[in-house]
């Protein structure tokens, strides 16, 4: 997906999304993202699937695929995460 791509997942653009399958992302989409602004925690029964969005962290470093059946995935490019891991920020410290 480029930029942009996403915008009617979010805003629900009329007439844009009506497969059923894009339907239940878009719900996962606002689920997650409404539960993590209210909670600061993605994961809540409320969710539209039966899946857990898993912290990163330098030791696990997944990420949630975002589909009609999503699941936690390892990142494919672990040369790309030691270059974000070398830079001197306050999450490297």
């Amino acid at each position: 997906i480029g930029h942009f791509d996403d915008f009617p997942y979010f805003f629900g653009d009329k007439g844009s999304i009506t497969e059923k399958s894009d339907i239940k992302v878009q719900n996962l989409i606002v689920s997650t993202l409404t539960n993590f602004a209210k909670y600061g925690n993605p994961n809540l029964s409320s969710l539209p699937c039966n899946c857990s969005w898993e912290e990163a962290t330098k030791k696990n470093f997944r990420y949630l695929s975002i589909k009609e059946f999503p699941e936690m995935k390892d990142y494919e490019f672990p040369e790309a995460n030691n270059f974000w891991s070398r830079l001197k920020t306050m999450q490297n410290e």
